[in-house]
């Protein structure tokens, strides 16, 4: 069993050899796993390296303290199958108490109720001893308590080694490792090899129908040495390659390398690879960047010296530098020295949510996630609670409570590790003096050098840039009104205004700032009007906005709250009828240069698709710069076209697909027809969509070849959504999807990376499309005509 003991002040678990620490996790170690305060279980744990999976063995009696249930005596608290985690999926390691369920031991042990707690547990439970495992897309958290912090230690470094090893080879080595989990799940006798029928199952999975007989003169094809196992033909590993080999023709790859081919071959040399990238793909590479490319993706066994053959085609076309998003998007490559009000900012609306918005679960995962996607403005909704701490949770329903000391120590943490750009917290405030005072505390002490605490305004007409204000958290709230005792109503913050962006939430205060904002001056005849004017109120006057009315706004004083939105910042949240933390569409807001449009993160919908695809450009970052005519002090009327005399004609080849699941990532069912849908969300007079036929029984490789065309007003605000379904009676269910920027969408023949409902990629599926782009002017009629 792999334990380590204490020798020395240093941490062994930090200075151990990574081979000693690997064997180590292959012993195991018994470990507690943590579900409560009061349910603890021990397990040994073991890393199967070979396989890349972390499992446990639950011990004969199970530890907890409570109330016995016929489900505990069981002795497992996991659901069948679930002791098994694969290392791809997981997502983090942290040390030390960094979950919802350490930090209520914490709060146990700062409230002196260790009694509460076993004796022998309660020696264990040192910060030093613990760790989480973040697991999966839903973010599920597992707590472990190692017997001393040496091999706490030992395990964090072993595990963040194995989560790197994986996505190395998970971008390095993706097809092999596809290939052997499918030959896993097909092997049903599990003798390590495959038999006719189990061969049959795999075309199954892969959603190719094929005749019988068709299917036998492959499988005997592939079956090169004829071994029979147990009594039948079958099919051994490298054999099942060359089974999968024979089924992965690309007819579409093989005519566009015969267009470019000098000899009309399946063949290109450097200078046939660099007039095809230029000529089709804008790529303006030199030949020894060409013979790189080769070299990169030319397959060992295939490779003669500077030649690209079909097998090395195929992996060029599905490298980054030929996907449908434009690769130095990927990073940031916008100016971020504009203010602040001239950036779309992700925001999240109850950010402590995990579910809806009457018995959901509050959680530090929120903010935890939610950061790490990119969000840069939180909502934490404070309240006073038990030994005076204030408290997080959705007021007047039955969500559960977190402490916002919890709260804050993870934003501290996770604030800048997806994006150094400024975070805003926006605090809906209902504690009384004596909290507020502890929540002012909070703030300086837990986020520290981070917190901004310099005047904001001050001799300033516009907002500090995104680049100035990296690494600090700015804090929004709107002033508490209270009458004291014996007094008259009057204004306290115990927040000091000048770290404090004010905010506005009541609809007739919010209309009278925009148009106070908006009302432009005189100006001489034949004079541009300016819509953004020297403004009536300070530019850090913020303005909150149900969806409602903000919808409200944009219909009667549109081109006011545009104008509005050039110099102050406007924040749109849910409105209160969705309990069940559905998302509103918010384009329309976007559309309007509304910075903060706040979603709830936990729920993935349409509209938090588009949020992601809208800020997947610019490095993840958070931040994206608004339109210029969103920005110019040059009025903006949002109902028409902001280019009257442009349009962009997008012409989009739909030609294949490869490897398209079933929906939902099933395994059984019958094989798909699928289609292809293209949705355009945008500026009003850009939303439009279009479809392709749907193809019978083939999710392996559909052709369409059939062309999609789209007239954009607005490309700049334009999102495209590539969604696959599969077309059914009673409903066509979606099979994988993916959505960009129009500005962000490359030209050429680009292959698609396909996603499914929470935007985690689909393995090896793909679409493969062609794109063209024309800019069309209109000559507007002379007066001479």
């Amino acid at each position: 069993m792999f334990s380590l003991k204490k020798k020395r002040a240093t941490s062994i678990g930090e200075e151990l050899p990574l081979l000693m620490i690997m064997k180590g996790m292959s012993m195991g170690t018994v470990m507690y796993k943590v579900r409560s305060a009061d349910k603890w279980y021990r397990r040994k744990y073991k890393v199967d390296i070979q396989n890349m999976r972390l499992a446990y063995s639950p011990s004969s009696k199970p530890f907890w303290r409570g109330k016995i249930t016929s489900a505990m005596k069981c002795g497992s608290c996991t659901r069948p199958g679930s002791n098994i985690v694969d290392l791809y999926e997981l997502e983090e390691v942290r040390k030390g108490w960094n979950s919802d369920v350490f930090n209520q031991l914490e709060a146990k042990f700062r409230r002196k109720l260790q009694a509460t707690l076993h004796p022998q547990l309660v020696s264990k439970l040192s910060e030093e001893n613990c760790f989480s495992l973040v697991v999966g897309p839903a973010h599920l958290v597992v707590d472990l308590i190692a017997p001393n912090v040496h091999t706490r230690d030992a395990w964090v470094r072993g595990l963040r080694q194995l989560i790197a090893c994986c996505k190395h080879l998970q971008s390095q080595h993706d097809e092999e490792r596809w290939l052997k989990e499918m030959v896993r799940k097909a092997d049903v006798n599990g003798n390590g090899s495959l038999n006719f029928e189990e061969c049959l199952g795999v075309l199954n999975q892969l959603n190719i129908w094929m005749r019988r007989r068709e299917a036998m003169e492959i499988f005997n094809a592939a079956n090169f040495r004829k071994v029979k196992i147990d009594g039948e033909d079958a099919l051994e590993p490298d054999e099942f390659v060359q089974f999968y080999r024979s089924l992965i023709h690309r007819p579409e790859l093989e005519e566009i390398m015969k267009k470019y081919s000098v000899s009309k071959t399946v063949l290109w040399g450097t200078e046939e690879l660099r007039t095809f990238l230029k000529e089709e793909q804008n790529m303006n590479l030199s030949i020894d960047e060409c013979e790189t490319l080769i070299e990169e993706h030319e397959p060992e066994e295939n490779k003669i010296e500077d030649y690209l053959s079909l097998e090395g085609f195929q992996q060029l076309m599905l490298s980054p530098d030929q996907n449908i998003f434009n690769k130095k998007h990927r990073i940031i490559y916008q100016d971020m020295t504009h203010p602040l009000s001239h950036y779309y900012i992700a925001s999240s609306h109850n950010t402590y949510l995990t579910s809806d918005q009457l018995f959901g679960a509050s959680s530090i995962e929120g903010y935890i996630t939610a950061l790490m996607r990119g969000c840069r403005c939180l909502e934490l909704d404070t309240w006073d609670g038990p030994d005076d701490e204030p408290i997080i949770f959705h007021g007047y329903t039955l969500t559960s409570r977190i402490l916002l000391r919890d709260v804050l120590e993870a934003i501290q943490k996770y604030a800048f590790r997806a994006s150094q750009y400024p975070v805003i917290l926006s605090i809906e405030n209902h504690c009384s003096l004596p909290y507020q005072a502890k929540m002012a505390e909070y703030f300086q002490t837990i986020l520290g050098e981070y917190l901004h605490t310099e005047p904001v305004g001050e001799d300033e007409e516009y907002f500090p840039s995104p680049e100035a204000m990296a690494r600090k958290i700015f804090i929004k709230s709107k002033k508490l009104k209270f009458r004291p005792p014996g007094g008259d109503e009057a204004m306290y913050s115990p927040v000091e205004d000048d770290w404090m962006l004010e905010d506005e939430e009541e609809r007739e205060e919010a209309h009278s700032t925009i148009m106070a904002a908006a009302a432009p001056p005189p100006t001489e005849e034949g004079g541009e009007i300016m819509a953004a004017p020297p403004m009536a109120s300070p530019f850090n006057d913020m303005a909150s906005f149900s969806e409602s009315a903000a919808l409200d706004f944009a219909y009667s004083d549109g081109p006011d709250f545009v104008a509005h939105n050039k110099k102050h910042m406007s924040r749109i949240y849910p409105k209160g009828t969705r309990t069940d933390s559905a998302n509103y569409d918010p384009m329309p807001y976007w559309n309007l240069g509304c910075q903060l449009v706040a979603l709830n993160y936990q729920t993935w919908d349409e509209a938090m698709y588009m949020n992601e695809a809208k800020f997947g450009q610019n490095g993840k970052c958070g931040y994206v710069l608004k339109p210029k005519y969103l920005i110019d002090e040059i009025a903006y009327d949002p109902k028409e076209s902001p280019n009257p005399d442009y349009h962009l004609h997008v012409i989009i080849k739909i030609i294949s697909a490869q490897f398209l699941p079933k929906p939902n990532r099933a395994v059984d069912g019958e094989v798909v027809d699928p289609y292809i849908s293209v949705k355009v969300i945008g500026h009003s007079l850009d939303q439009q969509k279009s479809r392709t036929k749907f193809i019978s029984n083939n999710g392996f490789n559909p052709m369409w070849n059939e062309t999609l065309k789209f007239k954009l007003h607005a490309p700049e605000e334009a999102i495209f959504n590539f969604r696959v379904k599969d077309e059914n009676l009673t409903s066509n269910e979606l099979i994988g999807q993916f959505a960009l920027p129009c500005t962000s969408m490359n030209e050429g023949y680009r292959q698609i990376h396909l996603e499914d409902s929470r935007g985690q990629r689909l393995d090896r599926a793909t679409l493969f499309v062609h794109v063209q782009q024309v800019r069309k002017y209109q000559r507007r009629p002379s007066i001479f005509n």
